[in-house]
């Protein structure tokens, strides 16, 4: 299974958008690019988060703090 390349995705939504496409997107200052990118970054987000159970990896905890202690492991 190919997978396409953040350069690719990017230039996909380009296109969808009706923006030109560009031939760099990290660094790339053009505002159009930033914006698909940041929106590229967010879906990813999400998608990793909905991907895993989180909720697994945490249980509440009480913690007495003593105001002397700075670290707590």
């Amino acid at each position: 299974m190919a997978r396409d390349t953040l350069l690719e995705i990017v230039n996909k939504v380009a296109l969808d958008l009706r923006f030109p496409t560009t031939t760099q997107v990290i660094g790339n200052s053009d505002k159009n690019v930033q914006t698909i990118l940041s929106a590229v970054k967010d879906v990813a987000e999400t998608d990793v988060f909905r991907a895993h159970a989180w909720a697994c990896l945490s249980k509440p905890f009480t913690i007495a703090f003593d105001g002397v202690t700075e670290y707590w492991p």
